[in-house]
């Protein structure tokens, strides 16, 4: 499936924003890298850090937001 522009997805998190905003909900998009920082001390599992919709198959839509699954390690 390949990819949205960078530019449009960033103009949808950020009319995303709006239309929380104006619910009263805060909601801050973070880039992949951000979200990848904030996981890294847990072990990110396969595929990654992706798009919400390359979790399932057949949504065909991007979101424009961004999922991952992480496990604790142990020591």
């Amino acid at each position: 499936m390949p990819s949205p522009p960078e530019d449009s997805t960033a103009r949808g998190a950020v009319a995303l924003s709006r239309v929380y905003s104006a619910a009263g909900i805060a909601f801050h998009p973070r880039s992949p890298g951000h979200i990848r920082a904030l996981l890294n001390r847990w072990s990110v599992q396969s595929p990654g850090v992706v798009r919400t919709e390359l979790w399932g198959t057949g949504y065909g839509n991007f979101t424009g937001a961004y999922a991952a699954i992480a496990l604790t390690t142990t020591t």
